[in-house]
């Protein structure tokens, strides 16, 4: 895949209001090895985007997977470019935002003052799968480019594993109501009201993870 072609696809990880800007990607490693480093992140991107070098640290979580205390503050620390010319960006990717947040936010308080993270909190952003699958999706509309091409395979893996998008309570209303009815008895023989004793399984949206 050509360079530009690829900054695209690392453009959708960023946050919104910078994922317009074109990266021409030059460089990535995997679990950079690091032998001072103790929490190495699971991606460095490094490229150039808008005549700038630039620098993409991205740490995953999966399933109720939440950073550990201190480990994106090191991470940042550790791996951040700084000097003339050069800006770094530090992404979260994960399936519960607020697990994220409250570690990043007692990262902020325990090492307040820290000169090494002075507009840390500027440049990193949690992004959820689910996000990420709905970017790939609209992404992959026209399939025609290999960047294209690439996103609506992310999109399709990402759906096969259960990271789809919300569309709000009505469209999901409607998708989960034939499941729902087919595999849960609400009513016993007498029509009675009960509680099933398994009930449905929905992904919570952000606003209702604890």
């Amino acid at each position: 895949m050509p360079p530009e072609e690829a900054g695209r696809c690392l453009a959708l990880l960023l946050p919104e209001r910078e994922a317009d800007a074109a990266i021409e990607l030059e460089r990535l490693q995997l679990w950079p090895r690091d032998e001072e480093a103790g929490n190495i992140p699971d991606l460095i991107a490094d490229g150039r985007r808008n005549g700038a070098r630039f620098r993409l640290i991205l740490e995953v979580k999966r399933g109720g997977g939440a950073l550990r205390s201190g480990q994106a503050a090191e991470q940042w620390r550790n791996f951040r470019r700084v000097g003339p010319g050069w800006e770094t960006m530090h992404v979260i990717l994960a399936d519960h935002y607020l697990r994220q947040k409250r570690a990043l936010d007692q990262d902020d308080e325990t090492r307040a003052g820290d000169p090494d993270l002075a507009g840390w909190a500027e440049r990193r952003s949690v992004l959820l799968w689910s996000e990420l699958a709905a970017r790939a999706a609209r992404h992959a509309a026209a399939g025609q480019t290999p960047a294209e091409r690439w996103c609506r395979h992310v999109a399709t893996a990402l759906r096969r594993v259960g990271h789809v998008p919300f569309d709000g309570f009505s469209v999901l209303w409607r998708r989960r109501l034939a499941t729902i009815c087919k595999d849960y008895l609400f009513f016993d023989q007498r029509r009675q009201f009960r509680w099933p004793r398994k009930g449905p399984r929905f992904r919570a949206p952000i606003f209702w993870q604890g």
